[in-house]
């Protein structure tokens, strides 16, 4: 992390959408102040360009294109430009058209394909991003395919390296999976490679955990001016991801957003067994299934500093009140076992739940030898040293929730934020989709990020090129001014 203490920096107000004096640092974001540190006001003026961007999805990142149901058409680059947006993210699969033995040269033939991409995005001047995507096999082995994953950036490097600064790179797609553990140091010597043909081109770089906001606390970055932070976010995901299957079964159609009530708050992960929960006016139910059923809360990036738990509960119950650094799943930790009174504040000292001060999993089992009876939570709280955080909230906080850690990360740090990804698929219901993606994107804007929906004509997208039809709700939830349609 690199810390803005005692170094010099201007204020920047941000003023509609559009470009601003090079010195002025141009951003997304309405009438938004950011700090930007000296030596960056490149990367600032750069994520200006991205502020209203466009996913150009399943086309190149397939392993080879056309596998996915789509290619790339020019009429796909009139589309954006047209409907408003001001940037194309191309995401490329870059690996399965390079030799699979050193030197690892790209194939002349993709890159002349790349090539064309460019050239229609920047003749309709849209900023293009080109990401490294769908990488699988660094996931996997990182160690056997970093000299690969480093040559064919140096080769997209140098071939780019007369590209104008509306030209961005994008290092690797959601790192996870094995190279999380090596990240820092595999981005950093990435970024070094780019650097040797490209010493001031921006490049976009993110943290592990698929691109989640909650690890950028993890990101380590080199001393570096010309970057841009992602992040990328489908909460919920049992609404944005309704009807996929990736593989397994459909996932269950008709959820609808905002669902009323109480539910886990972002960055807590439900992995309660054997109970039933939901949202309702007065907070959230749980109705155990069984015995020892119990809410289970799980976050990856954990909470320091915990000093205790709080909560309310509709009705008076015997619990069992667990609150550890990290369950290793192969014993049984120690709990407390409280009473809970109907109404009241209940508080439970982090050191009676055999917490250490650090929290990643909480969980509240109703006591007996029978199923309890539902009760409901009207607010689930972790005090700490630096207050009281939420475990539940509204839909509402737990879609912004993300937004406004990534926007504070960036803040605290001088980097600019982009949120890389979101979107929602195709078969959920068309207003809440287009509700969800007005909220979203409202909440970014009023962060001060840039963002790119995911995606253009696949299964999450805006424009069917089937039917050669817009969705037009989720175009105007993104794009209010647009004129396509009118």
């Amino acid at each position: 992390m690199n810390s803005l203490a005692g170094a010099g920096v201007a204020a920047v107000a941000l003023v509609g959408l559009g470009l601003m004096a090079p010195s002025q640092a141009p951003q997304p974001g309405r009438g938004v102040t950011l700090q930007v540190p000296p030596g960056r006001e490149a990367a600032f003026r750069a994520n200006g360009l991205l502020r209203r961007t466009i996913n150009f999805g399943n086309m190149l990142e397939a392993p080879q294109e056309g596998e996915w149901g789509l290619k790339l058409e020019e009429r796909f680059f009139d589309l954006a430009r047209s409907a408003g947006f001001t940037a194309i993210r191309l995401p490329v699969r870059w690996n399965t058209r390079a030799g699979a033995q050193a030197p690892y040269t790209v194939d002349p033939a993709f890159f002349a394909r790349v090539d064309w991409a460019v050239s229609q995005a920047r003749r309709r001047n849209l900023a293009v991003i080109l990401d490294f995507h769908h990488y699988e096999e660094l996931m996997r082995e990182p160690a056997a395919h970093r000299p690969r994953f480093l040559a064919i950036w140096g080769q997209v490097a140098a071939h780019y390296r007369n590209q104008g600064p509306e030209v961005l790179f994008e290092v690797l797609n959601e790192p996870n999976g094995k190279v999380e553990a090596v990240w820092n140091e595999l981005q950093a010597q990435a970024l070094a490679v780019i650097r040797k043909s490209n010493p001031r081109r921006v490049v976009i770089v993110g943290p592990v955990g698929w691109n989640s906001a909650e690890r950028l606390g993890t990101l380590r970055l080199p001393a570096d001016g010309h970057l841009i932070v992602t992040f990328h976010h489908y909460t919920p995901m049992e609404f944005t991801h309704q009807g996929t299957d990736f593989g397994g079964p459909a996932r269950p159609t008709g959820i609808p957003w905002p669902a009323g009530g109480l539910r886990p708050a972002n960055g807590w992960a439900n992995w309660s067994w054997d109970v039933t929960l939901a949202g309702g006016a007065g907070g959230l139910t749980v109705a155990p299934q069984k015995a020892y059923g119990a809410l289970y809360l799980h976050r990856d990036e954990p909470l320091t500093g915990v000093k205790e738990l709080a909560f309310v509960s509709d009705r008076t119950l015997g619990l069992n009140v667990v609150c550890l650094e990290r369950n290793d799943g192969k014993t049984s930790p120690p709990s407390a076992s409280i009473t809970a009174q109907a109404g009241a504040l209940t508080r439970v000292p982090v050191a009676a739940c055999s917490g250490s001060g650090t929290l990643r999993d909480l969980w509240l089992m109703p006591q007996g030898e029978q199923a309890a009876a539902p009760f409901t939570l009207r607010r689930l709280d972790v005090v700490t040293s630096a207050g009281v955080r939420p475990a539940l909230g509204s839909a509402q906080d737990e879609v912004a929730a993300p937004i406004r850690t990534a926007a504070a990360w960036g803040r605290a740090n001088g980097r600019p934020v982009f949120l890389g990804e979101f979107g929602a698929f195709r078969a959920g219901p068309q207003a809440d989709r287009a509700r969800w993606a007005a909220f979203m994107r409202a909440e970014a804007e009023a962060q001060g990020l840039s963002w790119a929906w995911w995606e253009l004509a696949s299964g999450f997208g805006l424009y069917d090129p089937l039917k050669n039809v817009w969705d037009d709700p989720v175009l105007r939830a993104l794009l209010p001014d647009s004129r396509v349609g009118r």
